[in-house]
C-alpha cells in the first residue's frame, strides 16, 4: 500500500479470489489477531485503556441501547 513503506513492520494477508468476502475477511482477522496479541503482552495496562474507552464512550453517547 501507499503507506507500506513507512512501517517498521508489515504483515502481509494473502487473500484469494474464489469466495465473496475472501479479502474482507483476511485483513479483518488479521487485525483482531494483532489487537489480541497487543492485549495480551501487558492485560493490565489493556483492561484499563479498554475501560477508560467505554467510560469515553458512555459520556459521548458513542453507541445507542436501545433508547432513541
Amino acid at each position: 500500500g501507499p503507506i507500506s513503506d513507512r512501517a517498521h513492520v508489515r504483515l502481509k494477508a494473502p487473500v484469494g479470489t474464489d469466495l465473496l468476502y475472501d479479502t474482507h475477511a483476511t485483513a479483518f482477522v488479521l487485525a483482531q489477531l494483532l489487537v489480541q496479541a497487543i492485549a495480551d503482552a501487558d492485560p493490565e495496562r489493556s483492561r484499563a485503556a479498554m475501560e477508560a474507552f467505554e467510560t469515553r464512550a458512555q459520556r459521548a453517547h458513542y453507541f445507542l441501547r436501545g433508547e432513541q
